[in-house]
């Protein structure tokens, strides 16, 4: 099983780097949650892509890192540096923000 370790808060978002590229893999419709759905999303990470500071105010994010290196920073938790076979997960309403530290493509799920 992948781990995950901390390092120094990354520089401030740039918005200059590209960003991720994400894909609607499935959605499915939760028959006891009225208006609430499970999606699974496919996120690339071109080279030195990066996703500016965001929230989903009302989503449950659980994140698997297929392949490559991401690198997540959460609220005013640690950094983490996670690699292809590690997860997180970010409660509703969470702030967060990820950047891509390494130039090998990443693919997470979620």
């Amino acid at each position: 099983m992948a781990t995950s370790r901390t390092i120094p808060d990354p520089p401030p978002y740039d918005r200059s780097r590209p960003l991720t590229l994400p894909s609607l893999i499935y959605q499915h419709k939760l028959p006891n949650c009225p208006g609430k759905s499970q999606v699974g999303i496919l996120v690339n990470f071109p080279p030195n892509a990066a996703t500016p500071p965001h929230r989903h105010p009302e989503a449950s994010v659980s994140a698997y890192v297929l392949k490559g290196t991401v690198v997540n920073k959460m609220n005013n938790e640690p950094t983490r540096v996670i690699e292809a076979g590690g997860t997180f997960f970010e409660a509703p309403g969470c702030h967060h923000k990820w950047i891509r530290k390494w130039l090998r493509r990443v693919a997470w799920q979620r």
